[in-house]
């Protein structure tokens, strides 16, 4: 951190520092949580939640700047996902600061994401980097990703998968094991969700990851009409990359979707987190997608 970037601060970056350092002189530890999509915030929100119930800690979510959001349409299309998901789930705005990368105060920060992430312009502050997806996944954003001094572990493949990354001398992290809570409310709900297995017509969750060469791509939303004619319910999640433009996409999908508008049977989901949709479906039907991973914690 320079001086220079101390002369760039804004008055609302003056007071949410302010805030910061008043939580330290009165004991508490100041986690800063970073994301730039709504996505990310699945990741982090089981963590925000037991961060929560800590007296000890205080735990503040950190979006982008206005100005960053004028600036930059993923900034601004993922900050108001972020503040969608913020209302949501009932987080007091007062846990949640629009300031950018303009963070100066802080004990750790912990990032989803990478690649145009807001972090911190005081790089003293430790950051640790919760992966997206589980052991399938590759490490992503990797100019950023050396930024992070901590790695917030699913498992044993991806400690291999980060150790490879570290023999290319891109990054020296300390790995913690944290599991992947983002499917904890998965499991803990998954008994209700097979008491009802055989009590009524079997609904199917087709999710399809938006790659090239994947099943939506090769495909298309015939895997939709046939689970259909075979007089099944169906549950269409796609990914969020599939729903806006993205040069992968051959199609609109979001306007092909709209053949399916008024039939009972099928179940159209825009939004980003597909936990809720696990609980309700009886089998899913994807591709290389991390969501089918997931899928089988509910089993």
């Amino acid at each position: 951190m320079t001086c220079k970037s101390l002369l760039t601060l804004r008055p609302h970056h003056v007071f949410w520092n302010a805030r910061f350092l008043f939580d330290r002189l009165m004991g508490r530890k100041v986690i800063l949580l970073l994301s730039s999509t709504g996505h990310g915030f699945d990741y982090l929100l089981p963590i925000y939640k037991e961060l929560s119930t800590r007296h000890e800690i205080r735990a503040y979510w950190i979006l982008a700047n206005k100005s960053e959001c004028q600036q930059d349409y993923r900034n601004r299309v993922g900050t108001a996902e972020m503040l969608a998901a913020v209302k949501q789930h009932k987080i007091p705005r007062s846990r949640v600061a629009q300031i950018g990368r303009f963070a100066i105060i802080g004990d750790f920060c912990i990032t989803a994401h990478l690649g145009g992430e807001p972090f911190p312009i005081n790089r003293k502050i430790p950051t640790a980097y919760v992966p997206h997806g589980v052991v399938n996944k590759v490490i992503e954003d990797l100019p950023d990703i050396s930024l992070c001094r901590i790695l917030f572990s699913p498992g044993p493949m991806y400690d291999e998968i980060a150790s490879t990354f570290h023999t290319r001398g891109q990054a020296l992290w300390d790995i913690w094991h944290i599991g992947y809570p983002k499917i904890d409310e998965v499991i803990a709900k998954s008994a209700a969700r097979n008491s009802h297995r055989g009590k009524q017509t079997p609904t199917v969750l087709f999710a399809p990851t938006w790659n090239k060469h994947a099943a939506l791509d090769v495909y298309g939303l015939a895997p939709v009409d046939a689970l259909l004619e075979a007089g099944l319910n169906v549950i269409v999640k796609l990914h969020p990359i599939s729903l806006g433009k993205h040069p992968v996409n051959r199609l609109d999908w979001k306007n092909e979707l709209t053949k399916y508008q008024g039939n009972p049977r099928v179940t159209i989901v825009g939004s980003e987190n597909a936990n809720p949709w696990f609980l309700k479906a009886d089998v899913m039907v994807s591709d290389v997608s991390g969501v089918a991973y997931e899928f089988l914690a509910t089993d």
